[in-house]
């Protein structure tokens, strides 16, 4: 899926780059050099958020103000890339909250999604929807300063909770996904 997620989100972006967190099936630098991204790998797997980690680190050392993530899977549209645009803020933290749903989320990520939610707003104050969603949109000079701890799936979370914390806001943009049969 990845070539494909890369090559789309290349269509809506000049500059995107993949963090290869230790894949053993593809050398993605191989299979992805005909379409002008940035492939940054690290040799073993070090969890959603170090990958996270990494791409904030190398977007801000090239320039960048903000870091639009989506994960690889092809469950999100990359042509929603556009939808974050007119509402990026240097305070604010853009999470794609899944409304239009194409197959059947399955009950347990409903559950999950519903239980985060929660306890996002009762940590942080905030109602934020879809808070375990991976397509987000991070203001980079901010989120740096955030030291978080994770480093596996439960950053994204973190990342909101301490952003709210330190004065930032957290907000969802409605975006598609799809689940496959």
């Amino acid at each position: 899926t990845i070539l494909d997620i890369a090559r789309r989100c290349r269509a809506q972006l000049k500059h995107v780059v993949v963090v290869d967190d230790g894949s053993t099936d593809a050398d993605l630098r191989e299979l992805l050099k005909p379409i002008d991204v940035a492939v940054i790998r690290h040799e073993t797997n070090r969890g959603k958020g170090a990958a996270l980690l990494t791409a904030f680190a190398y977007a801000a050392e090239h320039g960048g103000r903000f870091l639009i993530s989506l994960d690889g899977d092809a469950q999100h549209f990359p042509e929603d890339i556009p939808r974050f645009f007119p509402r990026l803020d240097d305070g604010t933290i853009l999470v794609g909250a899944r409304d239009d749903i194409a197959g059947d989320m399955p009950p347990a990520s409903q559950f999950g999604r519903a239980f985060s939610d929660f306890w996002i707003e009762v940590e942080s104050g905030q109602c934020v929807r879809d808070t375990q969603s991976g397509f987000r949109a991070y203001p980079l000079a901010a989120v740096l300063k955030l030291n978080p701890r994770s480093r596996q799936y439960n950053f994204e979370m973190e990342i909101i909770t301490r952003a709210v914390w330190a004065g930032m806001n957290a907000q969802s943009i409605g975006i598609r996904v799809f689940y496959p049969p």
